[in-house]
């Protein structure tokens, strides 16, 4: 850039340039270097969110294949051109598919069972699509006791990427919070969910600008759990009758514009619907307010909600074939009813798809494929 041009407007002109041109002109000069790794760019960088895209996981094989090729990622441009790419630098491999387990301010984790030597860890891995940067963090299980459930989010008062976890019941220790600052696994500070309230591993988790949601249940009535980042306190969150008292098979979350979303399901003549619920903040009161219900095709197609797109339409994975183990990725419109088929085939249980803008944050972290963290007690 000209040096007759303000710094203050430099500044802003490169806010809204892509991350991997940002990383190269750190090379211009010691003063863009600073400014642009510094966390003050970086949070008002991450804020923007201008360039949303949709990151998807699938593969073409069935098992026992699955375990011996790559599954396979690709960025899609969450505008009207829905121009793709496929994603490199994926983060360590696992021996079984992967779980997401969320997605904050750019930045993904993934939770698997890596190899190391002839035995198997539990691991956690931060990873941000756009620079290709990612972290794998060791997952405790002690006692023999594994996670019941996992969180992860950034922090919005220091961005500090955090992963939560939720021990079973009986375990001496309820919950266990990372922060990737500390590089520890320590004791939550904050007010501890009821030892009624039972979570599952690979229940659904969302995450918005300051708050973890997991789907759960109380004596058999659904709920949703939030922490708060910040405080570290958990509560529970009431829900619409009509989604309270569904099997908890039935209902599920996600985000919908940044906001907790929840999904029922239930069969009108013989058709699986949705009903799209989304959370609504009045002040320090919260409720839920329905916002369009999804006609799925007839049986025997099988059809999943994955995510949502910035502008709320579903993308779902429905099935192909008679048996339901392949899937073709499809984008709903609400409004209309139109399906539009993306052209991505694959494994029906293998697809996962979520909605991600590009962000700075690990710019300076070096790739780490396995972090010896400690456990603060």
């Amino acid at each position: 850039m000209s040096d007759n041009i303000p710094f203050e407007i430099q500044v802003e002109i490169m806010k809204r340039l892509p991350v991997k041109s940002l990383a190269v002109f750190r090379l211009v000069s010691k003063a863009w270097k600073s400014m642009i790794g510094s966390p003050l760019f970086i949070t008002d960088y991450t804020n923007l969110r201008q360039r949303h895209r949709l990151l998807i996981r699938y593969h073409i094989d069935t098992f026992p294949d699955m375990f011996d090729s790559e599954f396979k990622y690709v960025s899609i441009m969450d505008n009207d051109t829905l121009s793709r790419h496929p994603v490199r630098n994926i983060p360590v491999s696992f021996e079984l598919p992967s779980k997401l387990v969320g997605i904050s301010q750019g930045l993904l984790c993934l939770f698997g069972y890596s190899r190391e030597v002839i035995l198997f860890k539990q691991t956690a891995v931060i990873w941000n699509p756009s620079l290709g940067k990612s972290v794998a963090i060791d997952v405790p299980c002690q006692q023999g006791i594994c996670a019941s459930a996992l969180g992860f989010g950034v922090r919005p008062d220091n961005c500090d990427p955090m992963i939560v976890l939720i021990n079973g019941v009986g375990h001496p220790i309820p919950v266990l919070v990372f922060t990737l600052s500390s590089r520890v696994w320590r004791v939550s500070r904050g007010k501890l969910p009821s030892k009624l309230i039972s979570f599952t591993f690979s229940c659904p988790v969302a995450t918005d600008d300051r708050r973890i949601y997991w789907k759960a249940y109380e004596r058999g009535i659904n709920l949703v759990v939030a922490f708060d980042m910040v405080s570290e306190d958990f509560r529970k969150m009431k829900l619409p009758d009509s989604v309270t008292h569904r099997f908890v098979d039935d209902f599920s979350i996600s985000l919908i514009k940044g906001s907790l979303a929840l999904l029922e399901y239930y069969y009108d003549e013989e058709k699986l619907v949705y009903g799209v619920w989304m959370m609504v903040e009045d002040g320090v009161s919260k409720s839920f307010t329905k916002l369009f219900t999804i006609n799925t095709p007839n049986a025997p197609l099988e059809t999943k909600v994955l995510g949502f797109r910035k502008n709320d339409q579903p993308i779902m994975a429905t099935t192909t074939d008679e048996y339901g183990v392949y899937a073709s990725l499809e984008v709903y419109e609400p409004r209309t009813g139109a399906i539009m088929n993306l052209g991505i085939n694959g494994v029906h249980d293998v697809f996962f798809c979520c909605s991600y803008t590009e962000t700075l944050l690990l710019l300076d972290q070096l790739n780490e494929h396995s972090v010896k963290v400690q456990l603060q007690l």
